[in-house]
Formats: C-alpha cells, sequence, structure tokens
C-alpha cells in the first residue's frame, strides 16, 4: 500500500494532491503487472521475477541479455532487486521543460511496437520507420517527387536523433535514451509539417525538388 502511494505521489507532477484519469489508470496498470509478477509477494523483484514482468507486460519473453540490460536501467539503488518506485520510475518520463517526472504508458507500449527483433532497443531503421509512419497519411497527398524529399529527410532526422541520443555507442536507442528523444521531437515534427504544408500550398504542376527544402 505504502509503495503504491509513494508512486501515485512520483506520478502527481504538479504537486496538487491528484492525477488526471488517464495518467491513473496507466500507472494502475503498470502496478498489477508488477504486483502480478511479484510471486513470493516480498514487494522487490529479482532476476527472473523481472524477466515474467517483462514478458508480461509486453507480450514476448526476453532473452537473458535483454533481461540483464533492463534490470541495470531500471535498478536505481544498484541492489539488484526492482522496487515498484523503480519499476514506475523506469516507464515515467522526464518532461525537458520542467524536468519533472509524467506517466505515459502508451509511449512504453509505442517503443515495445517498433522494436520489432524484441532486442529491447530501437535501430535506425526502425526509428525511420516509425517517423514514416507518424507522417503516412499526410504524405499520401503529395506526389511521388516530394515523398522522396520528405523520405530523406526522414532518414536524416533519424541518423540525428540516433546521434544525439545514443549515449553508449551502441547506435541504438535503448528505452531511457528513446523516452527523451520523443519528448524532444517537437521541433524535428515542425519541421516536416512545415515542408507538407508548402508542398500543398503549391500548385502540383509547380512543384519541384527544390522548393521545399
Amino acid at each position: 500500500e505504502t509503495e503504491i502511494e509513494e508512486s501515485l505521489i512520483l506520478l502527481d507532477t504538479k504537486k496538487i494532491g491528484k492525477v488526471n484519469y488517464k495518467t491513473y489508470v496507466d500507472a494502475i496498470r503498470a502496478m498489477c503487472s508488477y504486483l502480478a509478477t511479484d510471486l513470493n509477494g516480498d514487494h522487490i523483484l529479482q532476476q527472473n521475477e523481472v524477466s515474467t514482468l517483462l514478458w508480461l507486460t509486453e507480450g514476448v519473453e526476453p532473452t537473458k541479455a535483454r533481461v540483464n540490460q533492463e534490470l541495470k536501467s531500471m535498478d536505481i539503488n544498484s541492489d539488484g532487486t526492482i522496487s515498484m518506485i523503480e519499476w514506475i520510475s523506469y516507464l515515467a518520463s522526464i518532461d525537458p521543460v520542467s524536468g519533472t517526472p509524467y506517466f505515459d504508458f502508451d509511449l512504453k507500449q509505442k517503443f515495445d511496437m517498433y522494436d520489432a527483433d524484441d532486442s529491447g532497443s530501437i535501430s535506425k531503421h526502425e526509428l525511420l520507420q516509425m517517423l514514416e509512419d507518424t507522417f503516412a497519411e499526410l504524405m499520401k497527398e503529395l506526389k511521388e517527387t516530394i515523398q522522396a524529399i520528405l523520405k530523406n529527410e526522414l532518414d536524416a532526422i533519424a541518423k540525428k536523433i540516433i546521434k544525439q541520443l545514443d549515449k553508449d555507442g551502441s547506435e541504438v536507442l535503448e528505452w531511457n535514451e528513446f523516452k527523451q528523444y520523443m519528448h524532444t521531437f517537437t521541433k524535428e515534427k515542425q519541421q516536416i509539417l512545415d515542408i507538407i504544408r508548402k508542398a500543398k500550398e503549391v500548385p502540383k504542376t509547380t512543384q519541384n525538388l527544390h522548393q521545399f527544402t
């Protein structure tokens, strides 16, 4: 009970004694996954329980290397076990402006969805696929030549993101790196939206490869 209260305090980023409904529901889902995995009821998770937690949350059995990788990321106090607070903190993101944590379970699910090989990390190719999917509907309305420009731009953004946030030189984004990217993506997203907007404003017969970048 104390752990649940502490977790909700962590999620009360505005310090007003309450959290919004979506944050509450997402957090409860994460807490229930944790409690269901704590097989011996000691309120801490050992390595084998962390493996089960990841399997339950993501729907895919993780490799031993993946479990070790995530255990290291979660284990804030380096005691070799995971508390509920550490689990919630692992899932929470940090607002780049205020520096306060907030909870977005959908973001973790998005990460897992694009982690196509279940490696626990996002490669440049997987990140590029996510970016292309983000703008897919808008790009359908444009000529193929303009789509080609946008795909090249997205490829450059994917490379830039990997270079900026890949702290360990692995050329992939692990979860802790990925969640930083997702909340600093506003500038790059607006850049792509501006290119799409300009392309739509120009008559299709006058569109060329140099007007929009």
